[in-house]
């Protein structure tokens, strides 16, 4: 596979001024007769290279980069109870499209009016978003328009990097026309790897949020269609959060690639 991938040509993404190579190079620079926009790094994003850093084989090493996530995520038992966390902290993380909070949250120091903003959310990942953008996922309308409106609550500069390569040349197409099978198996494993951590996150969050609300709901006496009951419906973001997951989850899935004869 090595070798088969190693002959395949340099993936130029013109706009951005730097190309992929399946052998053994990520970044080069572009001849000096093509009209480029300078090079493409890290630090013109203001991301640490301590944090974010270039792949040298992307396509073949991306899929390995996300179970550090999943082990985490593992460990949040022993930081906080999903009880804890529904009883304590969740009200506090959902400010906009807050039944609980019709008017929005007072910040003192910063503005007597109520303000209204979302609540911290995996949608304001740059690295979701990143990953979603380089291997093409197409998610639905209302998907889409939650995820970009979330891109409002990113630094400035990681939107730039997002949409940096949103307006580059689409790797998806490139391995489509490419014809190589290869290629082809290595982009449906990072595409299969993003699906499992968006799997994982529905389980996460069906522990901390769904199965939690229930139990508490099933504490309350005569518990009463209201606030609290469409608060626990929704994420921290503002959205009907199984639907919304699992609807992302599924298109990421849509986007797997078939074997050509």
């Amino acid at each position: 596979m090595e070798e088969d991938l190693s002959q395949e040509k340099s993936w130029e993404l013109r706009n951005s001024g730097f190309s992929v190579d399946t052998s053994n190079k990520i970044m080069e620079r572009p001849s000096q007769n093509l009209k480029t926009t300078p090079l493409l790094s890290l630090g013109r994003f203001h991301i640490s290279e301590d944090y974010g850093f270039l792949l040298p084989h992307p396509l073949k090493e991306l899929p390995d980069h996300f179970r550090p996530w999943m082990e985490i995520a593992n460990e949040l038992p022993h930081l906080i109870e999903s009880h804890q966390l529904q009883a304590r902290v969740n009200k506090w993380l959902r400010w906009k499209d807050n039944p609980a909070m019709p008017v929005g949250l007072i910040y003192e120091g910063v503005s007597t009016e109520p303000l209204e903003y979302s609540g911290g959310s995996a949608a304001q990942s740059t690295v979701l978003h990143a990953f979603d953008e380089f291997l093409g996922i197409c998610h639905s309308k209302e998907s889409a328009d939650f995820l970009h409106r979330m891109r409002e609550y990113m630094p400035p500069s990681h939107k730039d990097f997002i949409e940096e390569i949103q307006s580059s040349p689409s790797l998806r197409d490139h391995i489509l026309s490419s014809g190589n099978n290869q290629l082809l198996t290595a982009y449906n494993q990072c595409v299969e790897a993003l699906a499992d951590l968006r799997s994982y996150h529905i389980t996460v969050v069906t522990k901390y949020l769904i199965t939690a609300a229930t139990k508490a709901k099933g504490r309350r006496p005569n518990p009463l269609p209201g606030p609290s009951q469409a608060l626990e419906e929704r994420g921290t973001g503002g959205t009907v959060v199984l639907r919304f997951l699992k609807t992302v989850r599924d298109k990421t899935l849509e986007a797997i690639l078939h074997q050509r004869d």
